[in-house]
């Protein structure tokens, strides 16, 4: 094996989500702090989720993974689209180039098994806590697995880990987890990014504000984020509410029939629905909570974390780590409505204590004593070894 590890990771697309933004930080991190040189292969060029088209160009990754200097490549089609003869020929080529394969998450291995004959160690990064929604990815994990294709599953929440080897029945050791980790430098306390924030979108200085980053997905629960809202304003009626993320749009037509029937239309210009956005350094601090209304699929939720590195106050659902990650019960509330909104009422009268305990937390959430533990691996699996 060569001194310096070719690393190609399989991606299905560069769109704006927790998973592949999480996978970019650590490639783009691995690539300038290990002996290690990689690359990326997006599946797709565009893809279409929740009310959006995103272009692999516009996307948060793409920026990530080209200001870190990673091999960059990506089939010229969208997921509908059935695989070419070339692209076919494309990617096995670029496996065939590369020592050890990193999967982000089961779907990419299904073009693995087509091509087949690829005879590389994959690695595969788990970033869901409900294998039984993963469609064809998990037969193709269950598959590479099989036949010794998959020598590790690293897992980025301990929830992740209870719920692939309960699927699986795979061993811990065949499941490290490897928690998500945050940009320190780049998501921090900013009383000056909160008011240039709340100036931009119209917020009075003084008013309480909860941020929901998220997209407008079945998972996330966006009608009890909706319904808790509107429990809220009956006891806070100078709230507002901001919502960002794939779908987030005003041109939704499910999310603004949401806003018929829960808010008084009055209200409506109260929830600010600004989309996808790339710099959300910027936007977290406008918020004095940053909540997850999430029914199932979550694992380690990035929104909850970078919002705390922020000095953001978080409230959430029990779902996946989120509960181990804001470290509070206070913090923690049931998928009902009615408590939920008690709990986002308690956090935004807990003020600046809260928020003391959350920066308290801060440093534990650093990148730096996280990703590097993922630069084992490849040395590890090329060995043949299934412990890092």
């Amino acid at each position: 094996m060569p001194d310096k590890h070719i690393v190609l990771s399989l991606m299905d697309g560069l769109f704006q989500g927790g998973s592949p933004i999480m996978h970019a930080s650590i490639v783009s991190w691995l690539q300038h702090h290990s002996d290690q040189r990689h690359d990326v292969l997006s599946y797709t060029s565009r893809v279409q989720r929740e009310h959006s088209i995103q272009d692999i160009h516009a996307s948060l990754p793409h920026a990530m993974l080209t200001e870190a200097q990673v091999g960059l490549h990506w089939l010229t089609r969208s997921a509908e689209d059935e695989y070419s003869d070339m692209d076919l020929l494309f990617a096995e080529q670029l496996m065939r180039g590369s020592d050890v394969l990193f999967s982000l998450k089961e779907q990419p291995l299904a073009l693995l098994r087509r091509i087949g004959g690829v005879e590389r160690p994959v690695v595969v990064a788990l970033h869901r806590s409900d294998p039984a929604n993963q469609g064809g990815g998990v037969s193709a994990l269950r598959d590479c697995l099989a036949d010794g294709t998959v020598r590790l599953a690293v897992c980025c929440a301990y929830s992740v880990r209870q719920a692939y080897a309960s699927a699986f029945g795979l061993p811990d050791d065949m499941l490290p987890v490897i928690p998500n980790g945050v940009d320190l430098t780049r998501f921090t306390p900013s009383s000056r990014r909160r008011g240039r924030a709340r100036s931009a979108l119209g917020i009075p200085a003084q008013a309480p504000v909860i941020l929901i980053s998220a997209r407008y997905a079945g998972m996330k629960n966006i009608p009890l984020f909706i319904r808790t809202a509107a429990l809220l304003l009956e006891n806070r009626p100078d709230a507002w509410f901001v919502m960002c993320g794939a779908g987030m749009t005003e041109d939704n037509g499910d999310l603004q029939n949401l806003l018929d029937h829960h808010v008084p239309e009055d209200l409506h210009h109260r929830f600010l629905r600004i989309g996808i956005r790339n710099a959300m350094e910027n936007v977290y601090p406008v918020a004095d909570l940053a909540v997850l209304t999430s029914s199932y699929g979550e694992a380690s939720p990035l929104s909850l974390m970078e919002a705390m590195a922020c000095g953001v106050v978080p409230v959430t659902t029990d779902v996946g780590d989120s509960a181990l990650i804001v470290g509070d019960d206070r913090l923690v509330g049931p998928q009902e409505a009615q408590p939920l909104a008690e709990r986002w009422d308690e956090a935004l009268a807990g003020g600046d204590a809260l928020r003391a305990s959350v920066l308290e937390r801060r440093e534990q959430l650093d990148r730096t004593t996280r990703h590097p533990r993922h630069g084992a691996i490849p040395a590890s699996v090329a060995l043949g070894q299934s412990r890092i």
